[in-house]
């Protein structure tokens, strides 16, 4: 089972499974090529594997391809892959009649007949081309969108058809199937107008006429029993339409229309007039005609019969009287041939006890039943020798396969009557030409279903005959014919696929691998891309049965992995590349985390894959890249942030009160501006809040004046102790500019002055 995202050919897209059948599974898909959606018929497994099969699948379906009609789906291509073998279809969005009709139970009369009328065109098209379609039912018929209706299958049904009958039980065809095919006999055009009026039948009364347990005993009712008026299953019938399903239903092919084009007039004419019996009938036709004996005939019998019986033969005995009573013909095959018969068997029995001819009835009786063994003899005989039942050749020993082989001419002056023909040349004819070159001779045509190898004629080509060319056959003689499955031999032909890609060379190579031995190695080529052909061996020549071929197919160059050369030395670099089969290229600097000359870098990454013999560039560091710090001392934090980052460098910020630095500016840094540093380093960059605010709180008050206790006579004393507390604010207005309480937790150390950090220092934490 294919999945979706698949791609065939590499042009064909899965984008999911739209149904399965009996044969296939089918899928939808987009062609990638035309840009369109299209219908991937798939084969199932257990018809994969039979390769005959598979030719004649091949065969038939590219037959089918050449089929051009609206109510036809097309067949874009035929290829496989592996072991999928698949067909691309049209892609017609809708539904299966049968889902129709189970959807709708039964349907109306227009509409039936509306739908009959493009199912026979389409089938009246293809039997144009000589296709019969040989599956024809309610499954195999898509009704659009648009109402359009397409038969779908051309060509394909064919293929599965050819071997047992047991196979339709499988694909649910058997409800479908005409009687000749049930028996497995002879199909022709009219197997598809069978199946055709079976499926009218189903469509108007909303169940197929014949069903059981078993797909035998299905069958066996195609055959043998009668089918069930419409009318009385779905009173209203108009009787046009029931009268056209019951011609296309006919148990004998010859009953039926003998084309879609005569069904297509009278569905037409059902329309206008749906209630007039109009559609004519075949009458019966008698198998064993009826044979006149001349009066010398019967003279003669009589004779030898008396001559047997040691009776002397009288002169005059058998008069013209008596010769005239005998000559008698047969009635057809009808229901009024049996009225009266026992009356006149009982007077011709009286006649003949009068006349004395009871001992010449037995002597008639008697020859009748040793002409009859004599031809069931000669019929055995002919059979068991097409068999091969006697030892000799098998059935397809009855062919003609040489073109050169001829009849005998006729001699001068003889010519043909009306009711002979020429056998005409067909071998190397495609199919339909050679179909239509036994029609135009007036002679019908059989494919046998075995295909054979023909080391003359190519595939599908007629490479064997029935009869030989210019032999003289009666006219509608059935000619079978046998189609070519191509050479058994395989001729190598190196200039075709040297430099072709191996799948492009299996597809060719399909037809001969269950006899020729094929064998795959795989090798290094600096000229030839992977997966194409180099060369065979042997490299020309003809293989036959059980020979072997050996095909190289390209690996291409030979590829090696790359080494990781990080923190090698130059040399080391060197080397491990040498190892491996690679070349040191150029060598550049470049600044990196990496110690000073040592590798940094590579042009190809480590352990990726490269052709066998390629240079490789290196990098060596310089270590990291030195920048020069800008002096941001007194610029605001925002300037300051800008020149960092311009000279690649990252920074941090700390605040800080300042009475002498106005808030937002910065009152120093941790590394001195015009020092280098590596690229990268942070810089701390302490910014002032402005001043610290006094504190407000009355828990410290002034000192008051003295106690009520002390002497009112030391007047001074109050007058000088003002003055003490006059001072003691002015202590904690300088405590905020004191190095002590505001440098970080980081420096608690650092008593210098802010002007200090201007001047340059070896390391930042002297500077800050």
């Amino acid at each position: 089972m294919l999945r979706v995202g698949m791609f065939l050919a590499d042009r064909y897209e899965i984008l999911g499974q739209v149904g399965t059948g009996g044969m296939a599974d089918v899928y939808k898909a987009r062609c990638h090529k035309l840009n369109r959606l299209v219908a991937i018929k798939v084969l199932k497994e257990e018809f994969c594997k039979d390769k005959k099969f598979v030719a004649k699948f091949r065969i038939e379906a590219q037959s089918a391809a050449c089929l051009t009609h609206p109510n036809i789906v097309g067949i874009y291509d035929v290829g496989e892959e592996g072991d999928i073998h698949y067909i691309v279809m049209e892609y017609v969005e809708g539904i299966t009649l049968k889902d129709y009709i189970t959807r709708k139970g039964k349907l109306e009369i227009k509409e039936t007949i509306g739908i009959s009328i493009q199912v026979a065109q389409g089938i009246a098209a293809a039997h144009e081309q000589h296709i019969i379609h040989r599956d024809i039912k309610p499954q195999n018929i898509i009704i659009s969108k648009e109402g359009k209706i397409k038969v779908t299958d051309f060509g394909i049904a064919r293929a599965i058809t050819d071997d047992t009958t047991a196979m339709y039980g499988a694909m649910g065809s058997v409800h479908y199937i005409s009687p000749e095919q049930a028996r497995g006999g002879y199909c022709d055009e009219r197997s598809d107008i069978y199946s055709l009026g079976i499926t009218m039948y189903e469509m108007i009364t909303g169940r197929v006429p014949f069903d059981g347990d078993s797909t035998v005993a299905v069958a066996l009712s195609h055959i043998n029993e009668s089918m069930t008026p419409p009318s009385q299953i779905v009173p209203g019938i108009p009787v046009a339409l029931e009268q056209i399903i019951f011609k296309c239903t006919q148990k004998k092919q010859d009953r039926r229309y003998l084309s879609c084009s005569e069904v297509i007039a009278d569905l037409r004419k059902a329309l206008v007039t749906p209630n007039e019996n109009f559609v004519k009938e075949v009458p019966l036709r008698n198998d064993n005609p009826t044979v006149m004996i001349s009066d010398g005939d019967m003279t003669k019998i009589r004779q030898e019969s008396r001559e047997l019986e040691g009776l002397p033969i009288r002169e005059g005995e058998f008069n013209e009287k008596e010769l005239s009573d005998n000559n008698w013909d047969e009635d057809e095959y009808d229901d009024s041939a049996y009225s009266g018969y026992d009356e006149f068997d009982d007077d011709y029995e009286e006649e003949e006890e009068e006349k004395g001819g009871t001992t010449f009835d037995k002597v008639i009786l008697g020859i009748g039943i040793a002409f009859a063994v004599i031809l069931v003899c000669l019929l055995i005989y002919v059979v068991g020798s097409l068999a091969g039942w006697f030892g000799g050749n098998s059935s397809k020993s009855s062919y003609i396969s040489d073109s050169n082989v001829t009849a005998e001419p006729l001699e001068s002056g003889e010519t043909l009557d009306d009711k002979h023909t020429l056998m005409p040349n067909v071998l190397g004819m495609d199919q339909a030409t050679a179909i239509q070159t036994l029609k135009d001779a007036d002679l019908e045509y059989e494919i046998d279903s075995q295909y054979e190898y023909s080391d003359e004629y190519e595939i599908g080509q007629v490479c064997k005959q029935q009869y030989p060319v210019n032999e003289v056959l009666a006219k509608h003689t059935k000619v079978k014919l046998v189609l070519s499955l191509g050479t058994s031999k395989y001729t190598i032909d190196s200039e075709k696929y040297i430099g072709a890609t191996k799948r492009r060379f299996e597809l060719d190579f399909k037809q001969y691998e269950d006899r020729i031995n094929l064998v795959y190695k795989v090798e290094a080529n600096e000229s030839i891309p992977k997966d194409q052909i180099i060369r065979f061996d042997p490299a020309e020549g003809v293989l036959d049965d059980g020979d072997t071929l050996t095909v190289y197919i390209s690996s291409g160059p030979e590829y090696v992995k790359v080494p990781n050369l990080t923190e090698m030395t130059r040399q080391q670099a060197k080397d491990a590349l040498e190892d491996v089969g690679l070349v040191l290229g150029e060598e550049t600097e470049g600044y990196s985390s990496v110690d000073i000359g040592l590798v940094c870098g590579q042009s190809s990454e480590p352990y990726s894959t490269v052709k066998s013999g390629s240079t490789v560039d290196i990098v060596i560091s310089m270590g990291q890249e030195k920048v020069t710090v800008p002096n941001v001392t007194g610029r605001s934090l925002s300037e300051a942030q800008s020149m960092l980052s311009a000279a690649n460098l990252n920074y941090s910020v700390v605040e800080e009160s300042s009475d002498s630095v106005p808030a937002g500016q910065v009152i120093r840094q941790s590394v001195s501006s015009g020092v280098s540093v590596e690229k990268g380093t942070t810089v701390t960059i302490v910014v002032s809040t402005g001043p610290k605010a006094t504190d407000p709180s009355p828990t410290n008050p002034p000192e008051p004046t003295a106690p009520p206790t002390q002497p009112s006579t030391e007047p001074t004393q109050p007058s000088t102790e003002p003055t003490q507390p006059s001072t003691e604010p002015t202590q904690p207005s300088t405590e905020p500019s004191s190095p002590e309480t505001s440098v970080p937790e980081t420096t608690p150390a650092e008593t210098k002055p802010p002007e200090s950090s201007s001047t340059p220092q070896e390391s930042a934490p002297a500077a800050f």
